[in-house]
């Protein structure tokens, strides 16, 4: 099954995949690969309860989250199964209709999001909207990144795009997990040199492990706690997709830990009138490191 899985998905989105789109790829593959019945029934399989044989609607946010579809709310999730079944989990049938509605229900809002900017109605975005167009869809971009993945997409750079341009930049932003190229395939590397049986999945105590290899300080303790959001019937093992989402997850929390250390030592008086290197060794050493104040 896991074979017939991987034999359709697109390039850009199997296991080796690099994480670039093809060419000639169109806007509604950037985004979500056009997933097949394959697809959809191994993941029935993994989040479906081992008791009633269907997947519990508590469980369908993690498994968009493991699809790398993107990354709704509950309360969007709920609204789209209510409107599939009025019970509280999905059959086979279901879940399928569930993952179309939810592909449907997405480009449409990317559309109206992105009219939503197009004020004069010509179906353009001036570049200079992009950063607001997709924190209101929902992603987190790093400024780097935004401009890394539209010189991609768009080599000359325009001013203006259009609403396809846009969903093959949202749809990287999605599949990358909001890293740039060369982060991404640095994640993607780890974990390979970490599946040291081959099997495409990685246990939380190895995903730790990557965490040390990859140079996170982030505790063990917080780390396992972005680690139980991937738990399946598979004894949450996560898969490439899932780790992905993972150090994104991990990438969040180290971004408000910085947030949060820049925030008490500029309210400390112990470091009012130092000079910016040493207030950033003091931020190293907040977040848990132990720099060489030569070296930095």
């Amino acid at each position: 099954r896991l074979d017939e899985v991987k034999a359709d998905m697109p390039d850009c989105l199997a296991e080796g995949g690099t994480g670039a789109l093809p060419a000639g790829s169109s806007a509604h593959n950037s985004i979500v690969g056009k997933p097949s019945s394959p697809q959809w029934n191994a993941l029935f399989v993994r989040f479906a309860d081992l008791t009633s044989g269907k997947v519990p609607h508590k469980m369908l946010p993690r498994v968009l989250q493991s699809a790398g579809l993107f990354f709704p709310s509950e309360a969007w999730v709920d609204e789209v199964a209510g409107s599939i079944s009025e019970h509280s989990f999905l059959d086979l049938e279901g879940f399928v209709a569930f993952m179309e509605t939810c592909i449907t229900r997405r480009q449409n809002e990317l559309y109206d999001e992105f009219s939503h900017f197009d004020i004069e109605g010509q179906g353009l975005l001036h570049i200079d909207e992009l950063p607001k167009l997709l924190n209101r869809c929902g992603f987190q971009p790093m400024d780097h990144v935004a401009l890394e993945i539209f010189r991609e997409v768009s080599p000359d750079m325009p001013d203006f795009i259009g609403f396809e341009t846009f969903e093959q930049i949202a749809g990287l932003f999605s599949h990358r997990e909001g890293f740039s190229q060369s982060e991404f395939e640095r994640v993607v590397n780890a974990f390979q040199i970490h599946d040291v049986d081959g099997s495409g999945t990685l246990s939380k105590a190895e995903v730790v492990t990557v965490l040390d290899y990859l140079h996170y300080s982030l505790s063990f303790e917080d780390a396992m706690g972005v680690a139980s959001d991937f738990d399946a019937n598979d004894g949450a093992l996560l898969s490439k997709r899932d780790f992905l989402v993972f150090m994104r997850k991990v990438r969040e929390c180290e971004v408000a830990r910085i947030v949060a250390a820049l925030e008490r030592l500029q309210e400390s008086d112990d470091c009012r009138g130092d000079s910016a290197d040493v207030k950033f060794v003091g931020l190293l050493r907040a977040l848990g490191y132990f720099p060489d104040r030569e070296v930095v």
